[in-house]
């Protein structure tokens, strides 16, 4: 039996506003977003059953997820604050993996982009030109490259 409405997968969970918590499992960090209701027993609500919200596909299971300040006092609040930063941390490592593994093109798929985009030829540029004028110290540096000397009109050798 359902026991919520439709809830969408978010940064730190699902939060489950009749009871005022948060599930979160490790599955869920490529979910986010996703539309979802899940499925407790109010007499054990510590974990939770999550399916998906159209398709009715179980997805797996979340447990109870209490926040951390981060101005622990106690030993206990300074470890629990701790896990929640390994957690986090362990997050960030599996969506990098993941980001670098979503799309990893071949050879061939290069190639065919390379000669897809050669097709266009016909550009179109509103590019403005602009005249560029020599000045005197242009002539010098010119002479100075042709001749590696600074000629006597213009103050003489070095």
């Amino acid at each position: 039996m359902r026991t919520t409405n439709n809830i969408t997968i978010k940064r730190n969970g699902i939060f489950d506003s009749q009871l005022q918590i948060s599930y979160w499992a490790e599955w869920m960090i490529t979910e986010k977003g996703r539309k979802v209701y899940i499925r407790r027993d109010i007499n054990a609500y510590q974990e939770a059953w999550v399916f998906d919200a159209q398709t009715d596909e179980y997805l797996g299971k979340a447990n109870a997820n209490q926040p951390a300040s981060f101005l622990a006092n106690t030993d206990i609040e300074k470890s629990e604050y701790q896990k929640q930063v390994a957690i986090k941390n362990k997050e960030k490592k599996i969506l990098k993996s993941y980001i670098k593994t979503k799309y990893n093109p071949t050879n061939e798929d290069i190639v065919e982009n390379l000669i897809n985009s050669l097709d266009k030829v016909d550009f179109k540029s509103n590019v403005k030109v602009s005249k560029i004028s020599n000045t005197k110290m242009d002539m010098v540096v010119k002479e100075e490259k042709n001749n590696n000397s600074i000629p006597e009109k213009y103050g003489g050798s070095i």
